[in-house]
């Protein structure tokens, strides 16, 4: 059965650029032991930002990840410019959606 899914965190990672920042410099936070990324713990940056930046017409935008974010209100997203994030502080307006992936039994 073929199947349609958001990515998770990781997932971005892997398949756009495939540089394993997330998973090398992902660290537990404090009370609730999920993972969050590296820097300030809310998100990470790295060479290969332009290839996650998804564009809906002439404008970049953000996009859902299904990975939690740093509580149960929000969930993680890759914002406009193609960091991925699990902090709240990106996300704004009509300027996003989901951008879902598919796993094709060919």
């Amino acid at each position: 059965m073929d199947r349609i899914f958001l990515l998770s965190l990781e997932e971005a990672d892997k398949y756009f650029g495939d540089s394993g920042d997330y998973q090398s410099k992902r660290r537990k936070s404090n009370k609730d032991g999920k993972f969050v990324a590296a820097n300030d713990g809310s998100r990470f940056s790295n060479a290969h930002d332009s290839d996650r930046v998804a564009n809906f017409g002439d404008k970049a935008c953000w996009w859902w990840l299904r990975s939690p974010g740093l509580n149960s209100l929000i969930a993680a997203y890759v914002d406009f410019v193609g960091r991925v994030s699990v902090y709240d502080g990106g996300v704004h307006g009509l300027n996003g959606g989901v951008r879902p992936a598919l796993w094709l039994n060919l």
